[in-house]
């Protein structure tokens, strides 16, 4: 089954709750990323996903398992599920 790609735009309601920065040209989204249970987690998860270019922010959630993500260019995929097992996690979708 083929994994479901960022397609949020910037300026919906859940962008302007969950991010605390100015608008931004691009894009946001959300990812699904199992085995969080904690902050310590968390920081973990955004610090892969923020060294990834195109990534702006990421604000992961372990209560929920996402990941909200602001981009100036989608990274694809690959890239984020990548990064988030780089962090000891997996991006499902």
């Amino acid at each position: 089954m083929a994994k479901k790609a960022l397609s949020a735009r910037c300026g919906s309601l859940l962008c302007a709750q969950r991010l605390v920065n100015e608008p931004h040209a691009g894009g946001c989204g959300t990812i699904k990323v199992d085995g969080m249970m904690c902050g310590h987690c968390e920081a973990r998860v955004k610090k892969a996903l923020e060294e990834l270019k195109g990534i702006a922010e990421a604000v992961p959630d372990h209560n929920t398992g996402e990941v909200l993500l602001k981009f100036t260019k989608d990274p694809g995929n690959a890239k984020l599920a990548k990064a988030v097992e780089k962090a000891g996690y997996t991006m499902s979708c």
